[in-house]
């Protein structure tokens, strides 16, 4: 029983990899945003989704406007 859950669980961090990605390349931030958020709910011990979720914390577009965040996108791209 406990495979079935890794492997649904498995399955779930590729598609969010996937849909991750495009929502970035598309420049959707928000929904980039909400999409970790929802993950990290989801598996909260998935370094993927926890790596994801701290930069988004960071880069929240909800409180990030204007210059200062695309000052902090050009410098997240450098690394």
């Amino acid at each position: 029983m406990f495979e079935i859950n890794k492997n649904e669980a498995e399955i779930e961090v590729a598609q969010f990899k996937k849909d991750y990605e495009k929502l970035g390349n598309k420049g959707d931030l928000f929904a980039q945003f909400d999409l970790a958020c929802r993950m990290y709910e989801k598996h909260p011990s998935n370094f993927f989704v926890i790596d994801k979720y701290m930069w988004q914390l960071f880069y929240d577009p909800h409180y990030r406007t204007g210059r200062q965040f695309r000052m902090l996108l050009k410098f997240r791209r450098k690394f």
